[in-house]
């Protein structure tokens, strides 16, 4: 029996290690640092896995919200970006399995950066991509518009000149 095939249990405890259900859900967590984007990376009926930028401290009251579903729990550990939660009450877990979709590529990514030099997270960062997005998104729908103008005028000249000649010969 290797490491990895062994259940886990605490020292003193004779109880095997609850199963788990690989998942990555978008999340909020609530803790003392306020409120910020996670990731739940696997659940089982009595706590999760979660990845963020800014981990909080072993022993913090968390919340971790996956769209309508809250779990309120305590950390028993923290490494890497990830900690684990032991929740206050049941998790639900059949709900977040059930809504198991694939984080989004720019939260993700914004999850998972490190500062290069100093090995901190930047959190900040995710405002100005959503401000640079919106930014693109407005100058297209600018161009749009204009290219459908100069388009309405062109597409009007080329009728109005006919209908010019037309009205000249008829005319009495």
């Amino acid at each position: 029996m290797n490491a990895l095939s062994r259940p886990r249990t605490r020292p003193g405890t004779p109880r095997a290690r609850e199963p788990r259900s690989a998942v990555a859900l978008p999340a909020t967590l609530h803790d003392r640092g306020g409120k910020r984007l996670a990731c739940v990376r696997n659940v089982s009926s009595k706590g999760m896995m979660v990845e963020t930028a800014i981990p909080p401290p072993v022993g913090a009251a968390v919340t971790i919200r996956v769209g309508p579903v809250a779990t309120e729990g305590r950390v028993i550990w923290r490494k890497n970006g990830r900690f684990g939660m032991v929740g206050t009450h049941p998790v639900a877990k059949a709900a977040l399995v059930a809504r198991d979709r694939r984080c989004d590529r720019v939260i993700r990514h914004a999850l998972l950066r490190r500062g290069r030099r100093s090995g901190r997270s930047r959190p900040a960062a995710l405002p100005h991509r959503y401000l640079a997005r919106l930014f693109q998104w407005l100058s297209t729908l600018t161009f749009a518009i204009v290219m459908c103008g100069f388009l309405a005028i062109a597409l009007f000249e080329m009728v109005a000149v006919p209908m010019r000649v037309v009205t000249a010969h008829l005319a009495p």
